[in-house]
């Protein structure tokens, strides 16, 4: 049971990772159930290059976070009214972006890492995509496969696979939750809230019970030209506040993510990021700021 719960412990913060790249980054938060995990163990976080390194044994806290909690999306403000605008996909390939790292400590690190993307047929007038985000870890190579749906209404994101250890899952999200509002522009908000539920198939998991929840919210504050990949892109500048809770086999993880993006339509993907990163891992707590940037695109 020992290497089941150490594997789920790893799941629980490589998924949050892959979910939070698909759908914007920020604080991560992991910690313990009442009845799962143990004081002082080795967990797995995130290292630099999207690499999951062991935290050392018997640790101790590196910075001390307590978020806010998230707001209810009854408090939220309304999506806005459709402008009759297209949130069109973006182009079919590998759109790779540099992650420049600053830890608490003040060290930095870089890396690069692609997201693939690829298209599935139209359906009506709306533009479905298919976007990768793969990161390696010291068990091997995990990937999420985010499909969305992108038309008048905006983008939504209807389901996630994710492949790991051997063995895969589908979270079917109920219901679909908003990527970017129908009407892009300044002032524009919307939020989601959704859940799913999946069983392992296959490999070192099998059979293990997955449920998620994730709630975001999203505003428009300002419109930006940036220079990107060697011209001028106008640009979206989006703030969001996102959580994510999962849980299996008696082990919860939950996530909280702040940051800003610069969403680049003419792209249809992020030109750019910036984002603070907080792992609370059973009592152990560290940060960094991770600031990504478009350095290549099809």
């Amino acid at each position: 049971m020992g290497n089941r719960h150490d594997s789920l412990r790893t799941l629980m913060f490589v998924v949050t990772v892959l979910l939070l790249l698909g759908g914007g980054l920020g604080i991560l938060v992991v910690a313990p159930s009442a009845s799962g995990g143990r004081e002082g163990s080795d967990d797995a976080g995130v290292g630099a290059g999207g690499a999951l390194a062991a935290a050392p044994e018997g640790a101790t806290s590196t910075v001390a976070v307590e978020a806010e909690p998230l707001p209810s999306t009854a408090d939220a403000a309304a999506p806005a009214a459709p402008a009759g605008g297209v949130v069109d996909g973006p182009k079919t390939g590998d759109y790779r972006y540099r992650d420049v790292r600053t830890g608490s400590d003040g060290k930095v690190s870089e890396s690069e890492r692609a997201t693939p993307v690829s298209r599935a047929p139209d359906e009506g007038g709306i533009v479905v995509v298919r976007v990768s985000e793969p990161l390696s870890t010291g068990s091997g190579e995990v990937t999420s496969v985010t499909t969305q749906r992108r038309g008048p209404d905006g983008a939504v994101a209807t389901e996630t696979t994710v492949r790991l250890y051997g063995g895969s899952f589908l979270c079917d999200w109920q219901p679909d939750y908003t990527l970017y509002g129908a009407k892009l522009a300044p002032g524009a908000s919307w939020s989601s809230d959704t859940s799913c539920e999946a069983k392992v198939q296959g490999g070192q998991l099998d059979g293990a019970a997955i449920t998620m929840g994730r709630r975001d919210r999203h505003k428009v504050i300002e419109t930006k030209d940036v220079e990107v990949l060697g011209r001028t892109v106008s640009t979206l500048t989006i703030t969001r506040v996102t959580e994510v809770e999962l849980t299996s086999d008696g082990l919860s993880g939950v996530t909280r993510t702040e940051g800003t993006e610069q969403f680049g339509p003419a792209i249809g993907m992020p030109t750019s990021s910036d984002d603070t990163v907080t792992l609370d891992s059973f009592g152990q707590k560290r940060t960094y700021r991770s600031v990504r940037t478009l350095v290549a695109a099809p």
